[in-house]
């Protein structure tokens, strides 16, 4: 391995740990959104059938 392919690796390596952080934040944050809207859609329809 080369030095310049060992830096790019490292580069890699470092951006998808920063992508994985915001990937976790960004499912921590539409789960919430996303079961809060789910829940109300349920409740929804279930009155929409009554």
């Amino acid at each position: 391995m080369t030095s310049s392919s060992f830096i790019n690796f490292f580069i890699l390596l470092l951006l998808l740990k920063e992508l994985n952080k915001f990937i976790i934040c960004f499912y921590w944050k539409w789960e919430e959104y996303f079961s809060s809207e789910y829940e109300a859609n349920i409740a929804l329809y279930q009155t929409s059938l009554l």
